[in-house]
C-alpha cells in the first residue's frame, strides 16, 4: 500500500507539470482530484471501490489546499 503522504506528493508534482505545460491554473483543483481518485484506485488496496473514490477525494482536497483555505479565511 502507498501511503497517503507519498499518493498527495504525486498529485502534487503531476499537477504542476501540468501547470509549466500551460494548463490554466483555474482547473488545478480540479485536476488534482481527479489524478488523486485515480491514483488512489490503482494503488489502495481497499475491496470496496466506494472507499478508494471517497479516501482519494480527500486526498486531492489535501493536494489543492483545502485545509490551507480554511485556515486563512479563519484568520480573517
Amino acid at each position: 500500500m502507498v501511503e497517503f503522504s507519498v499518493m498527495v506528493s504525486l498529485t502534487i508534482v503531476v499537477a504542476q507539470m501540468c501547470k509549466k505545460l500551460g494548463l490554466s491554473i483555474d482547473f488545478l483543483p480540479l485536476l488534482h482530484l481527479c489524478l488523486a481518485i485515480i491514483l488512489a484506485l490503482v494503488f489502495l488496496n481497499e475491496l470496496i471501490i466506494l472507499n478508494r473514490i471517497q479516501q482519494g477525494i480527500l486526498i486531492g482536497l489535501s493536494a489543492s489546499g483545502v485545509y490551507d483555505m480554511g485556515m486563512c479565511i479563519k484568520k480573517v
